[in-house]
């Protein structure tokens, strides 16, 4: 499992602390997900993780990459 701590949340943002999320595998699989939480635990061998934040009406905004932390 690896930890992905939250640092992407911060209390003056205008949407509604909805965000998107993108895991590339060492398998070769990309999973998307969305969540409300500023940190994630994530199962399985994890090559890359990128977020955007996602406005009220659904629209997804510009993804950036997370550094992930050491094994």
């Amino acid at each position: 499992m690896r930890d992905v701590p939250g640092a992407w949340m911060f209390p003056e943002a205008a949407n509604e602390g909805r965000f998107r999320l993108r895991v590339w595998r060492l398998d070769g699989s990309v999973v998307e997900m969305e969540t409300r939480q500023d940190g994630v635990l994530l199962e399985g061998e994890v090559r890359r993780v990128e977020i955007a934040e996602m406005g009220p009406d659904g629209r997804t905004g510009r993804w950036v990459s997370i550094q992930l932390p050491p094994e």
